[in-house]
């Protein structure tokens, strides 16, 4: 991100490139910063630490045992420094030398949000933007409605590899009733961080902990969620970082992957099984498919469609598309069975929506056989 705007007080070590201009209402953190009681815990368990391993330490230099004196107080001490990093963060100084990144209202009930910032350590090199989805009990001063614009601060923490692993952001409106101040600080973010945030926020996974990376396409410079690659068993596809892969070997020359949308309320999921095979009855195949997946209980109620022949993959395959509902939800899906390579390889795809195109079009792309 560009910095047009002030940069702010050194804090825990750093300095933002970019901070709020809002006076912070303390009384207003307390009633609706939902971090801060986070961070006071974790200070006092640190300030607890410290209190012991310093107690600790001087019964040590007393009895004349020096080098494990030492080494309790570096503990101490060490423990000192995190309560420091801790009272900073669950005091006001988060809000005055934070940095002011944008977040929209990605949904309402509960709401949940999506942030983006640069996670460089150093603000000399590219720029390396990262997106976090998180919830929030509370949002005042702003409307609770999908793609509603939230000045908030961030901290940051974790290094690796000279990149933040994290970041928290707390939205503005939880330390000011001011709404022109809010209204100022929207302004303040470049129009081009609310326009990526409201191109690639849909496709984040549920709130969780974990930030996602994104990169810019070198040819159009489009900001997109970064893409990661498998290769296993002589199959490769790409796949966002929004989501996860699991393989198992079945042996023989066969395995099972699955690649899956992160987040414990995703249904987006797609499963490719290969099996050393010779000519086979790839129709047959896909009635023995069906067969085995009825005999599972979210399958129970399953309607398929008639089979269709198709080269989607570049093979010659049937494809088979389906309905199911379990636990009150309808589930679309499609199959695919081919063979290629001395193998046969069948692809399920499945998701709440009838969006395949849109949805799944990462692995159509990049799905390839070796």
């Amino acid at each position: 991100m560009d910095s047009k705007n002030e940069m702010g007080k050194s804090f825990n070590f750093s300095r933002a490139s970019r901070t709020s201009d809002v006076e912070v209402n303390r009384e207003l953190m307390k009633k609706y910063d939902e971090q801060r009681s986070k961070f006071v815990k974790l200070g006092k368990l640190q300030l607890g630490l410290f209190l012991i391993m310093f107690s600790f330490s001087l019964k040590l230099y007393v009895d004349g045992l020096w080098l494990w004196g030492s080494l309790t107080m570096l503990i101490a001490l060490f423990a000192l420094f995190r309560w420091y990093v801790y009272r900073n963060a669950a005091g006001g100084s988060a809000y005055t030398s934070g940095l002011l990144v944008p977040a929209v209202v990605v949904q309402t009930h509960p709401i949940e949000l999506v942030a983006l910032a640069n996670v460089l350590c150093d603000d000399v090199e590219p720029e390396q933007l990262a997106c976090k989805r998180f919830s929030v009990k509370n949002l005042p001063m702003h409307p609770i409605a999908a793609g509603e614009r939230v000045p908030c601060m961030a901290l940051f923490g974790g290094k690796e590899k000279g990149m933040w692993t994290n970041f928290e952001p707390r939205p503005l409106c939880w330390i000011t009733e001011d709404a022109e101040a809010i209204r100022r600080n929207v302004e303040r973010i470049e129009e081009r961080e609310w326009d990526i945030l409201s191109r690639i926020a849909g496709e984040m996974p549920a709130a969780g902990d974990d930030i996602v990376l994104l990169d810019a396409d070198e040819q159009t410079g489009e900001v997109k969620i970064r893409m990661n690659k498998m290769e296993h068993g002589g199959v490769s596809f790409d796949y966002p970082e929004t989501w996860k892969t699991e393989v198992e070997d079945l042996g023989e020359e066969s395995c099972h992957i699955v690649c899956e949308k992160k987040g414990d309320n995703s249904q987006e999921i797609v499963t490719v099984t290969s099996e050393k095979s010779g000519k086979e009855d790839i129709a047959g195949k896909m009635e023995t498919v069906l067969e085995g997946m009825r005999k599972q209980e979210v399958y129970a109620n399953m309607h398929p469609l008639p089979f269709e022949n198709t080269a989607d993959y570049g093979f010659e395959e049937v494809l088979c598309r389906f309905t199911t509902d379990f636990s009150g939800v309808k589930y679309f899906g499609k199959i695919y069975v081919f063979t290629a390579a001395g193998k046969t390889f069948t692809i399920l795809m499945q998701d709440e929506e009838d969006a395949f195109d849109r949805k799944f079009r990462f692995f159509t792309d990049s799905f390839a056989v070796s």
